[in-house]
């Protein structure tokens, strides 16, 4: 049986009258990237500043644990590349559905602590930085790359347009036009009406007069 991804549609061919995506992407988001990436020093924001940004940072750190205070709230958050072993499926490769890419360990040291009093969040680097560069991340789509693209082909627009823009801007990591689709897809078969190159038509159909 096939599989979904197989029966989803192709996009046709891009038409040089279609509009650029409008993109609503924060302009000092890439600055704070490389800030918190590289935490040369202590940097503190409002609780509302982080949550708004933190959807465009969480391909960089994933949370490790939380220790709660009666006035302030510490959390640790490792470097996403932090194993230091290779993963091991359970499942093997002749079975799984689709193929993945099984990256080499990196075991990148970096560690960073986010103190917050409900206020205020100030955000340190343990000793150790980054052992690679943050263009390394780019396979890990953010919240935000699939937000914005889902946003973008619901309002009709075209899944290649849209990774193309996500990539210029510097926020769309490695994202393809598939990954514009699926991100897209729900939000697109919730409205009433399609784009043209959303409409799907049957293959090898037949046609009969009726006399």
């Amino acid at each position: 049986m096939a599989s979904s991804a197989e029966n989803s549609p192709s996009p046709g061919p891009e038409s040089s009258n279609e509009p650029t995506p409008q993109l609503n992407i924060p302009p000092d988001i890439l600055r704070l990237r490389a800030e918190i990436f590289a935490l040369e020093s202590p940097i503190t924001v409002s609780v509302t500043e982080f949550n708004n940004a933190w959807k465009y940072l969480d391909n960089i750190y994933v949370r490790n644990q939380a220790r709660y205070g009666q006035k302030k709230t510490t959390t640790y958050y490792w470097c996403r590349l932090w194993r230091t072993k290779a993963y091991e499926p359970s499942v093997s490769d002749e079975q799984r559905k689709r193929k993945r890419t099984v990256r080499e360990p990196i075991g990148c040291p970096c560690r960073i602590r986010i103190v917050s009093d409900g206020y205020y969040m100030t955000i340190t680097r343990g000793k150790e930085p980054h052992n690679h560069d943050i263009s390394a991340l780019d396979y890990k789509l953010t919240t935000a790359a699939r937000e914005l693209a889902a946003q973008a082909v619901a309002k009709g627009s075209r899944p290649s347009l849209v990774a193309r823009e996500l990539k210029n801007s510097g926020i769309g990591g490695q994202i393809t036009s598939k990954d514009a689709w699926n991100a897209g897809n729900v939000w697109v078969s919730r409205k009433e009406g399609r784009p043209a190159w959303q409409k799907h038509y049957p293959k090898n159909v037949g046609f009969f007069l009726i006399g």
